[in-house]
């Protein structure tokens, strides 16, 4: 259950970046450059802060830590 439940949230974070970075970065900037890489590292990071405060949640991760990520 636990492995459909992350392929699952897998598919939701790869189709949310998928339908975001064209959007907010490729549709609006000229070319690549450093706008499009701080873009990609803002959307990135925010995935892995989402998806980390998660996993030390279910962890039992201490609770200061489970603030930070969150």
């Amino acid at each position: 259950m636990i492995t459909v439940f992350a392929l699952l949230a897998l598919v939701v974070l790869v189709t949310a970046n998928w339908h975001l970075w064209p959007r907010l970065f490729r549709d609006t900037t000229r070319g690549p450059g450093l706008v499009r890489r701080a873009g990609a590292v803002a959307i990135a990071g925010g995935w892995v802060l989402a998806v980390g405060a998660l996993v030390a949640e279910r962890a039992g991760a201490p609770f200061w830590l489970q603030q930070v990520l969150a």
